[in-house]
């Protein structure tokens, strides 16, 4: 019997841990670090979005969910040393969703099985809302898999009315 596998992405935290995302979601490694532009009234982990072709993509700050991560020092993800542009199943209709994600160092291809399948560790309890699964790899030990489409999940962000009135 053939056994299961996938190819994901593996990116590294600011604290140096490493989550995972889809080996197909990541389509772009931005070659220089675009500005961000901070977005009023965002939760902490969106609260900035870059320019990419024309489109305006929300920033995901990753170093919200670590908690190695010093909190006194926000802003990880625009300080980013590297930006992917991440696509995701954005709804029940099924239409891509575009984000951008912020990480250190050059992406690594894995592959994963099915038995390296495992619980999010206590160490990496934070990462709940966001992932979808957990894989065991031989170096870093527990590594979330992101679930894209709960980490830029649009409701999380305000209406554009809300930005233009708020009365």
């Amino acid at each position: 019997m053939k056994r299961a596998t996938t190819n994901a992405w593996l990116l590294r935290t600011d604290s140096g841990a490493r989550v995972a995302i889809g080996g197909r979601n990541l389509l772009h490694v931005l070659p220089d670090t675009p500005e961000p532009h901070r977005i009023p009234l965002a939760p902490a982990h969106l609260a900035w979005v870059i320019v990419w072709q024309g489109r305006l993509l929300p920033l995901a700050d990753l170093s919200g969910f670590d908690a190695a991560v010093d909190r006194e020092d926000p802003g990880n993800a625009r300080n980013a040393l590297l930006v992917g542009v991440t696509a995701f199943v954005a709804g029940e209709t099924d239409a891509p969703g575009l984000g951008a994600l912020g990480f250190r160092g050059i992406p690594e291809q894995v592959t994963v099985s099915d038995e390296q399948a495992c619980e999010l560790s206590a160490d990496r309890a934070s990462w709940r809302p966001v992932a979808v699964s957990c894989f065991m790899h031989p170096e870093h030990g527990a590594v979330p898999i992101l679930d894209l489409r709960a980490l830029f999940r649009r409701g999380q962000l305000p209406a554009i009315e809300t930005l233009l009135d708020p009365a």
